[in-house]
C-alpha cells in the first residue's frame, strides 16, 4: 500500500505544492523516489484531470484546481444562492433556465427551472449531456487551459446528437476558443433539433465553477431576441458570481 499509485500520486502533488517554481521530471522522480516512467505517467494523468500544467522544458506545476477544491462552494450552497437569480431570469425570459457544472466530459445539471411554454426542452437535476454540443458545456470547457481542452476533446467520444452537431475536433477547438474570447456561448439545434441554448460562466475568484443557460424553442427566437437573452443570461451569471464571492468571504471569516 505504501508504494501504491495513490501514494505516489499524492507524493508528486506534495512535491509540487512545496515549490514556488516548476519542477522538472527528473527532479520530481528523484525527490519522490519514483521511477521516471511512472512519474511521467502519473503527471500526464494529473494533467488530463486539470491538476497539473506542463510548462517550458518539461517542467511541471500545480494548477489552482486543488486550492479551489479545498475552498470552493459546494454544489448545494451554489444552488441555494443561485436559485433566486435563476427564478428571476426564468420569469423575465419566460424560458427554461439551467445551472450546470462540468464533470469529466459531461455537463451535470444542478438546477432546472422550466418554462411555462408548452414547447420547451428541459432536463432534470442530476441528468447529464455531452459537453461539446451544449452551450453550458462549451462555456465550461472554454474556461480550461488549451492543453486541457485538447485532452478533453481527445478523450471524449464525439457523436452526433442531431444532423447539425459539430463533431470535428478542430472545429470544436475553434468554437471553444471563440466562446472563451466572447465570454458566452450560443448553440442552435446541436443537442436537440428545434432548441437553442445560450450560456454564460459563473466565476469564483476568477475561475469558472459553473454556468447558467437559457433553453428556448428556436422558432421563438430571432437574432435580436438571441442577443437580448445573451445579455440577460450574462447578467444573471455575474449576479451569481457575486453571491458566490460573498458566500466564500463569509465562510473564510467564520474560519
Amino acid at each position: 500500500m505504501e508504494s501504491g499509485p495513490v501514494v505516489k500520486t499524492m507524493a508528486l502533488i506534495e512535491a509540487l505544492a512545496g515549490q514556488s517554481a516548476p519542477l522538472g521530471l527528473a527532479d520530481l522522480a528523484a525527490s519522490c523516489g519514483i521511477s521516471r516512467p511512472t512519474t511521467h505517467r502519473l503527471l500526464q494523468l494529473l494533467k488530463r484531470l486539470g491538476y497539473v500544467d506542463g510548462v517550458a522544458r518539461g517542467s511541471y506545476q500545480l494548477t489552482d484546481k486543488l486550492r479551489h477544491l479545498a475552498i470552493g462552494v459546494d454544489e448545494r450552497s451554489l444552488v441555494r444562492c443561485a436559485t433566486p437569480i435563476l427564478q428571476a431570469l426564468r420569469n423575465d425570459s419566460r424560458e427554461t433556465v439551467n445551472l450546470g457544472v462540468l464533470k469529466r466530459d459531461r455537463v451535470c445539471y444542478l438546477a432546472v427551472l422550466e418554462s411555462s411554454h408548452a414547447l420547451r426542452r428541459a432536463a432534470n437535476p442530476g441528468e447529464t449531456d455531452p459537453f461539446y454540443c451544449t452551450a453550458l458545456g462549451r462555456v465550461l470547457a472554454a474556461a480550461l487551459p488549451q492543453p486541457r481542452r485538447r485532452d478533453l476533446l481527445a478523450a471524449c467520444e464525439l457523436t452526433r446528437r442531431t444532423p447539425r452537431t459539430v463533431i470535428d475536433p478542430d472545429s470544436l477547438s475553434a468554437i471553444l476558443e471563440e466562446v472563451h474570447r466572447a465570454g458566452y456561448a450560443v448553440e442552435q439545434d446541436q443537442t436537440d433539433l428545434g432548441v437553442t441554448c445560450l450560456s454564460a460562466p459563473v466565476l469564483q475568484e476568477g475561475r469558472v465553477i459553473a454556468a447558467v443557460s437559457i433553453s428556448a424553442a428556436s422558432a421563438r427566437l430571432d437574432d435580436a431576441k438571441i442577443q437580448k437573452l445573451v445579455g440577460r443570461v450574462r447578467h444573471a451569471a455575474r449576479q451569481i458570481s457575486a453571491e458566490v464571492s460573498q458566500l466564500s468571504d463569509r465562510d473564510e471569516n467564520r474560519s
